[in-house]
Formats: C-alpha cells, sequence, structure tokens
C-alpha cells in the first residue's frame, strides 16, 4: 500500500485510508502537481523500472518526463504493453525503445495481450520490478476522470513505488 508521495521537495505522509489518500492524490494531480512519486513504507534501491505504455498522450508524456528526470540512470527499464494488436504494440515499443535509446537508456520491450488493470501488477511483480511508471487515461467520474481505472487500481493495490506524471 502506498504510504508516501513524494511531491517537489517535499512528501506527503498518509495515516489515512486507501481512498482518502488516492482521493488526495487525485486532487493534487487535479491541481498540476507533477510528477508525483508514490512509495511504500520498504525502503527499495531503484534497479528495475517497468514503463507501462500504451501510446496514449498521458502516457507518452509519463515515460518522457521518467526520462528527462535521470533519477536512476543505472536501473535496468523494460517498457510494456497491454491488450493492444501485435502489430500496434511492435510500433509502440520501437517508437518508445527508438526514444529512450536517443536518452541514454537501453530498455527491453514486451507486449501482453491482456488488459492492464488485472496484469499490470502481477507482471511488475513477476519481473521484480523496483518501480512503475505509468500514466493515466481519462474517464467520466471524478477519480477516474483523473486518474483513469487502471492508475487507481494501481494505487490502491501496489507495493512497488509508482511515478506518476501526465
Amino acid at each position: 500500500m502506498i504510504k508516501r508521495i513524494l511531491v517537489g521537495l517535499g512528501s506527503l505522509d498518509y495515516a489515512r485510508s486507501a481512498t482518502t489518500k488516492v482521493i488526495e492524490l487525485a486532487k493534487l494531480i487535479e491541481e498540476g502537481v507533477r510528477p508525483l512519486l508514490a512509495v511504500t513504507d520498504r525502503d527499495r534501491t531503484i534497479e528495475r523500472v517497468l514503463i507501462s505504455y500504451s501510446g496514449s498522450m498521458e502516457s507518452a508524456k509519463t515515460m518522457r518526463r521518467f526520462i528527462h528526470f535521470r533519477m536512476w540512470l543505472q536501473a535496468k527499464l523494460r517498457i510494456v504493453t497491454f491488450q493492444l494488436r501485435s502489430d500496434t504494440s511492435e510500433t509502440l515499443l520501437a517508437d518508445a525503445t527508438k526514444y529512450c535509446r536517443a536518452h541514454g537508456f537501453d530498455p527491453e520491450t514486451d507486449l501482453v495481450s491482456d488488459p492492464p488493470i488485472s496484469n499490470l501488477l502481477p507482471y511488475a511483480e513477476k519481473w521484480n520490478a523496483d518501480l512503475i511508471v505509468m500514466g493515466n487515461n481519462a474517464k467520466n467520474m471524478l477519480l477516474r476522470r483523473i486518474l483513469g481505472d487502471t492508475a487507481l487500481h494501481v494505487m490502491r493495490n501496489s507495493e512497488i513505488p509508482l511515478f506518476l506524471a501526465q
């Protein structure tokens, strides 16, 4: 469960419910505070970074911000797409890889035919990711509109730190 959200130069500690944490996080994002690094109680060295990439504008912006921050230069990167046609995934992954290489990273790639909402966290855990980089997609209701279903699910259930930006 996410315990701290690092924003700018400080952090917000949470002793409240998971729903309250997610609402507070949604408010920060809605107010334009980006990027956010949401972390758990467990300290960990960031050596393996999983980038969940859908090709959406939000997903691309998040990946770009993570790459530009250059925080974990020695980390192994893996870019993964979920539930897209194979040819679409291959094109997206090739473009994302090219972008990362142009900025000094050499990522691995993978495509998963199943939906991210039920497969992103198990995939990240199986790969032993230390950080998940993900954007969001806009939906109708307040939290879903701001964050998207998959981002909400991951924030509520992840034991892996999250890098969120839009």
